[in-house]
Formats: C-alpha cells, structure tokens, sequence
C-alpha cells in the first residue's frame, strides 16, 4: 500500500524524469536540435565526467551524433569505440556511470578527433568547439 510519503516521492522522480527526457528537442530525421557551440575548448574533448558532453541516453548519444557536421557543414563519419572513466552517479542502476568513447571524422581532417558522452546525465548538450551542427532535418 502506497503511503503518502513514497507517493509524493514517486511524484517528484516521475516529474524530473519528464522534464529532463521532454526538455530536449529533435528534428524531423530524429537528430538532436542543437542551438549552440561550447566557449570551452576541453567540452566534450576530455575523458573526464565533469565536461563530457551530458546526452542522457544512449539513444540520445546517436541522436546528438547526427546533428554533428565539421567546421564548414562537412557530413561526419562517427563511430563508438567503446567506454571509459567510471564515475559515481545516482542515475545508473549501479551507482556507477562511465563515458562512452567516439571517434570523429570528415572530409579533411587529418586525424580522427574523440569525443566522450555521457549517457546518464543531462546537460543540454552543446556541439564541442571547432564543430558545427544541422539546424534543420536535410
């Protein structure tokens, strides 16, 4: 039997969850809608939780992928290369969180470049700088 404790409870997590999952839009084609690039050169760019790119899930991680372009608007190849840098976190079933690794590349890059997502936490993702993004779904 519920009590009014655990039902208030349920209540607050259920609204923080909708808000987090709804507060993210996506175009047409099922990329994220992205508004912004990072001032900081390190987003995105360092194994480190504190300034990974925070998607909240793995579905958004491919979601916020497809919405990457190179410096110039270039289509980028990406790929998951695994995952890395545990950290605590509250929103893992097991307490623990870890990043996941993609490599980058496009037209005239000469080097894959790394990128480490989060897909536990939110953070309205921003596009690390020195990459753009689409702004609509072609």
């Amino acid at each position: 039997m519920f009590t009014r404790k655990s039902f208030f409870t349920l209540a607050i997590l259920f609204s923080s969850l909708v808000s987090t999952a709804f507060s993210q839009q996506f175009l047409d084609d099922g990329s994220m809608k992205l508004s912004e690039v990072s001032t900081d050169k390190k987003y995105g760019f360092e194994a480190k939780h504190k300034t990974s790119i925070q998607v909240g899930t793995v579905e958004n991680e491919y979601a916020y992928i497809g919405a990457l372009r190179g410096p110039n608007g270039e289509q980028i190849q990406a790929r998951r290369s695994g995952s890395c840098c545990s950290f605590k976190s509250k929103d893992s079933a097991f307490g623990k969180g870890f990043l996941d690794v993609w490599e980058i590349t496009y037209p005239g890059l000469e080097k894959p470049m790394t990128i480490y997502l989060n897909g536990y936490k939110y953070d309205a993702p921003k596009c690390p700088k020195g990459l753009t993004f689409k702004t609509d779904s072609k």
